[in-house]
């Protein structure tokens, strides 16, 4: 047992933890974050291929099946298998946004629980959570099917599709699009604290926040659903520098850099292939 020294020194932690997840009322969706990754990382290495694998673009519709995960690269398996296997693959894609997008919009959950009434903070964060990852989700179907078409269908190989990605995202990271989009991702509205006014400007500030950081970070994000191998290191040096983007205040210099890394890696594929 401790002795009551102890005890009295436990249980003001236990009141400075109160006070901290107080004025953090959006730990529970950290929590989520941090679920998402281990259940995303325990698969992806499981596998040994990342979210955009597709088998039946290599082996063509005689397998008859396709991988969980979206569209990755190198046959001509046409419209048959364009839809083969999506479903799972777009959950795979939303677990996949929980993990990488979801911290850049945890100050915006916090906005949001702080602007509601305490009775009602759960439910306006839930709403605000469900939507933006909607908004992901979307995304993250049109850029999925644009993947299959453009391996399947027009038979684009997983080399020049993840060359090609590379050079739009570094292209993006580079312009003014992006720096606008950037500065408008920290952005708050005024919200309603009560009343079903406050869930539906809870959805809407949602879904204008997650249309920024669409807009901000699509070209990243479009990497994932080409990327075939080494997915665990793209995923992690993805949300960091996403992460560091949205979250620090030097971010705003940061997508030059990442502009540069870009090309660097693509210019290194093609010279090591």
């Amino acid at each position: 047992m401790l002795s009551p020294p102890g005890q009295g020194q436990l249980r003001e932690y236990r009141r400075r933890a109160a006070v901290a997840l107080r004025w953090r009322p959006e730990w529970p969706f950290a929590l989520v974050v941090v679920v998402a990754w281990a259940v995303l990382l325990s698969g992806v290495l499981l596998s040994g291929h990342g979210p955009g694998h597709h088998p039946a673009a290599h082996h063509g519709p005689a397998h008859g099946h396709a991988a969980a995960v979206g569209g990755g690269a190198g046959g001509r398996g046409g419209w048959s298998t364009l839809l083969d296997g999506l479903p799972a693959a777009l959950s795979v894609w939303t677990v996949m946004s929980v993990a990488m997008m979801l911290p850049v919009a945890l100050p915006a959950t916090r906005h949001v629980a702080l602007n509601s009434i305490r009775e009602r903070r759960a439910r306006a964060m839930t709403v605000f959570v469900a939507t933006y990852i909607a908004v992901w989700a979307l995304f993250g179907l049109v850029a999925l099917l644009g993947v299959r078409a453009a391996t399947d269908v027009a038979g684009v190989g997983g080399r020049a599709l993840l060359l090609a990605a590379l050079a739009a995202a570094a292209l993006w990271q580079a312009s003014g699009i992006k720096r606008r989009s950037l500065a408008q991702c920290r952005r708050t509205v005024p919200l309603p604290p009560v009343g079903r006014r406050a869930d539906v400007a809870c959805a809407r500030f949602a879904f204008l926040h997650g249309r920024r950081c669409v807009l901000s970070c699509w070209p990243l994000m479009v990497l994932m659903a080409v990327v075939e191998h080494g997915a665990v290191v793209w995923m992690i040096a993805l949300t960091v520098v996403v992460s560091a983007e949205e979250l620090t205040r030097v971010g705003r210099r940061l997508p030059g850099l990442s502009a540069v890394a870009l090309t660097l890696t693509a210019a290194f594929l093609v010279l090591s292939g």
